[in-house]
């Protein structure tokens, strides 16, 4: 692979992730190092390539430089220096019942689940666990994330309050799909259980993977197919989590009924909430229930005082998200539902995609730039190759 040249132009001056795919990248051998042109001249850049399947793509991190504008050059060399650490950059462990994802050694958050890939069970069916630290009221109906932390260790989520235990902190789910609950989690109701997990990945720049799961019914009868991917990225005050979830009608026509207990569901810290000082804030400057509730927006926000500290949670629904109202309340709870005003059909054999990103950042609203990191979502930054000289 000869050495390219671009530049990469962006909406914003945040730090953000670029994804590109490169001419010539999956024609090189071995590592490519990655230079960024800087006030101190070319410094190395920490970079990660992603298998696509018809042509790979370099991924790395923006410096949040303000011109921009920013040059680049890659080379098919291995890289001169190692531009992190040994060990830094993300790492991801398998715990049985969960993965746990770290940056530079401290824990990000938790991914729990459980399913066929752990026990070797049916669909539908729940083992015994003799691990005792294993909950098996939280990993029984649905996978979700918990827990989830800044890059300062500020703990952002809550899990299964007393007030709504089928609360898990990050979760999906649906109380009313072909006539079955897959959201309040009784011995009546379904469950989402992973089959399997491939494709992990971790490195200088994000970790993630995907997974299939099964929504099933109460007597483990499969309802329809489920891919799910997560990626992870730091950048700068906060972790960026990516979230994509394609349904696949598998077993014949799903219904997704109108309903409010549905679609991406967060549950704040309870330190965090409005009802102990904490605040919502969306797109409009709209602030906590009484502004948010019930009306559409571009993302929304909901940071508060943590172990004295202050941290906070952004939302941005993806492009195949149809725009709709969000649901907020003061005492933690917010949802990402289109189908809480209108049903949903999914024919046979059809899929329907819905992605989501997370901003999990330190400081409130203003300090992390959520605005700002809503356009670099919205409209990722553009690379523009340069005539080889």
């Amino acid at each position: 692979m000869a050495d390219l040249s671009f530049t990469v132009k962006t909406e914003v001056s945040v730090p953000q992730a670029h994804l590109a795919s490169l001419p010539g990248l999956s024609d090189a051998q071995g590592s490519v190092t990655l230079w960024r042109h800087g006030l101190r001249g070319w410094e190395q850049v920490p970079c990660q390539a992603e298998a696509t399947g018809s042509a790979p793509r370099l991924c790395w991190i923006s410096d949040g430089n303000p011109d921009r504008e920013v040059q680049y050059r890659l080379s098919a060399s291995a890289p001169s220096r190692d531009p992190q650490e040994a060990g830094s950059g993300f790492a991801v462990q398998d715990c049985q019942y969960r993965f746990k994802v770290r940056w530079n050694g401290a824990i990000v958050g938790a991914y729990n689940f459980i399913g066929q890939r752990e026990v070797g069970l049916e669909a539908g069916a729940l083992p015994t666990i003799v691990d005792p630290r294993v909950n098996l009221a939280w990993v029984g109906f649905k996978p979700f994330w918990y827990p989830l932390y800044t890059p300062a260790g500020l703990r952002l989520t809550e899990n299964s309050p007393a007030d709504h235990p089928h609360h898990h902190s990050v979760w999906f789910g649906h109380a009313k799909v072909n006539g079955v609950d897959c959201w309040i989690e009784t011995g009546s109701g379904g469950k989402i259980l992973l089959q399997e997990i491939r494709d992990v990945v971790a490195g200088p720049v994000f970790a993630g993977w995907t997974e299939t799961n099964w929504w099933v019914g109460p007597d483990g009868t499969k309802l329809f197919e489920e891919d799910r991917s997560h990626r992870l990225w730091h950048v700068g005050q906060g972790y960026l989590l990516d979230m994509a979830l394609t349904f696949r009608a598998t077993e014949g026509a799903v219904h997704f009924e109108k309903e409010k207990d549905a679609g991406l569901g967060i549950r704040v810290a309870d330190s965090l909430d409005v009802e102990d000082g904490g605040l919502i804030l969306n797109s409009h400057g709209d602030r906590n229930e009484a502004g948010t509730f019930n009306r559409p927006a571009d993302w929304l926000d909901y940071s508060g005082p943590v172990s004295g500290r202050t941290g906070g949670l952004a939302v941005f629904n993806g492009p195949d998200v149809p725009i709709h109202p969000w649901f907020t309340r003061d005492y933690g709870p917010l949802l990402s539902n289109f189908m809480r005003f209108q049903p949903y059909l999914l024919p046979p054999g059809e899929q329907l995609r819905l992605s989501f990103r997370l901003y999990l950042h330190d400081g409130d609203a203003n300090a992390a730039r959520v605005a700002e990191h809503y356009t670099a979502f919205k409209m990722p930054p553009r690379v523009v190759m340069e005539a080889r000289r």
